[in-house]
């Protein structure tokens, strides 16, 4: 049985033994026995083993082999291919972004489906929410960052799986709604001079007056 295949009916059974068990029983039912598979090389491994003295390695006239594929029709719903540390993980959310940034409600809803589904935490996708809210539709419109501020609190308060209904609303509303990066984009021009050492003091008009830094000097 290979090892994402028991990773797979681990995660689908959810605690349930009963409902796993079932599914390998299923899986083994319906496949039949790789009888081929240990026929091939049978005599080179013999020879092999003859020579070491040991037993030949390799499936038995009557073994199953229970990949993913056995397991995933065993139990009859699909494995996301899905890692929340590996590129996966940023591969996803960043479609997820592109497609509320094109206006692709259907895309944006795809991947945030997947997201859920593969166990993705909803804070993280909210976050990400709140920032694009400000980044990418920012003067355009500025009730998304206050629905993405509210759905972020609703997903705390009401957790999974409840959660999905907020995110589904807030992700339908960001990719409906106008877009506008010029406060972002001025943010960054003034960064770049910044960095650029193109520093200049604070013109005396725009000085406190009435709260002198250092009243003694």
């Amino acid at each position: 049985m290979d090892k994402n295949a028991r990773r797979h009916l681990a995660k689908l059974s959810d605690g349930d033994a009963r409902k796993c068990l079932n599914a390998l029983e299923i899986g083994v039912l319906t496949t039949p026995p790789l009888a081929d598979r240990a026929e091939v090389g049978r005599g080179k491994r013999e020879k092999q083993s003859e020579v070491a003295g040991v037993s030949a390695p390799g499936y038995s006239a009557g073994a199953i082999h229970f990949t993913l594929q056995v397991a995933e029709e065993s139990i009859q719903q699909k494995a996301v291919v899905y890692d929340r540390a590996g590129d996966a993980h940023y591969d996803t959310i960043s479609a997820f972004i592109k497609s509320m940034r094109a206006s692709d409600e259907k895309g944006a809803m795809y991947w945030l489906a997947k997201m859920l589904h593969a166990g993705e935490d909803f804070r993280f996708i909210s976050r990400r929410i709140v920032i694009f809210a400000s980044e990418d539709i920012g003067l355009a419109d500025p009730d998304a960052l206050r629905l993405a501020i509210a759905t972020q609190q609703a997903v705390e308060f009401v957790g999974m799986p409840e959660a999905r209904i907020p995110l589904a609303h807030v992700t339908a509303y960001m990719c409906r709604a106008a877009k506008s990066r010029e406060a972002y984009d001025e943010l960054n021009a003034a960064s770049e001079k910044v960095e650029m050492e193109q520093t200049r003091r604070v013109p005396e008009h725009l000085k406190n007056k009435h709260f002198p830094v250092n009243p003694e000097g």
